[in-house]
């Protein structure tokens, strides 16, 4: 997971520091003798320890991107299907509710509404 991948990072870049701290005191030790041969060859392994310290975190960040985009698939494969289940949901609901006889029978109210309002009206006007 990514947690074991984090750990195992981390190790390896305190790993490294570390080895990297006991050529440091090599590479002292071999300065006060004056041995410079050894000193080359111990500076470059310093070199090539941050080196592999640098590409360690290299690899760390690609990995996880490759986890963020891998989580942003999953969720939008979660968020097709609850869209699925809506919209199967909204097409039953279509199904039983059968909006055109409803509309047809709002508007059937509304015109009775409209002639009993006149009557209403008339019958006022008359008696006054």
């Amino acid at each position: 997971s990514q947690l074991a991948l984090k750990q195992w990072y981390q190790r390896r870049v305190a790993i490294t520091a570390g080895e990297e701290m006991k050529v440091k005191k090599s590479l002292q030790e071999a300065a006060k003798k004056g041995d410079k041969d050894v000193c080359k060859i111990l500076a470059k392994e310093i070199v090539n320890s941050r080196r592999s310290v640098s590409k360690l975190h290299e690899s760390k960040a690609q990995i996880n991107s490759i986890c963020m985009q891998m989580d942003t698939q999953v969720s939008m494969i979660k968020m097709a299907g609850g869209m699925k289940s809506s919209a199967e949901v909204m097409k039953m609901m279509n199904r039983l509710t059968k909006v055109d006889e409803i509309s047809h029978s709002m508007m059937e109210l509304q015109k009775r509404k409209k002639y009993r309002l006149r009557l209403c009206v008339d019958t006022t006007a008359y008696r006054l």
